[in-house]
């Protein structure tokens, strides 16, 4: 395979990169929930106020969903680019071994 190098070390530096995103998205998903939640009284009692009441919890809802899926998924990338650091470095290592 030639004219192609794989760097662990990058490899593994990017999975970092990911973690600490990932652990940023966290952090401001609690924030955005801790805001967003509760604010039952903002509405008002009268029946369409609590009918804007309900359409905002499902839309909130929906977005928690959506930003708590895109942060596993920087999770699940930051997990990949460890395992394939990993598979290069071994890879790397047997070929040393063999010689070439």
């Amino acid at each position: 395979m030639s004219g192609y190098q794989v760097d662990p070390a990058a490899l593994l530096a990017a999975s970092g990169q990911f973690e600490q995103q990932y652990a940023a998205m966290v952090k401001a998903i609690t924030q955005f929930q801790s805001h967003a939640l509760n604010v039952d009284d903002a509405f008002g009692w009268l029946g369409p106020s609590i009918s804007v009441l309900q359409q905002y919890e499902k839309t909130t809802e929906s977005a928690f969903k959506g930003l708590d899926q895109l942060a596993k998924l920087l999770l699940s990338a930051s997990g990949a680019l460890q395992k394939t650091a990993t598979n290069y470095a071994a890879a790397d290592a047997v070929s040393t071994m063999q010689g070439h």
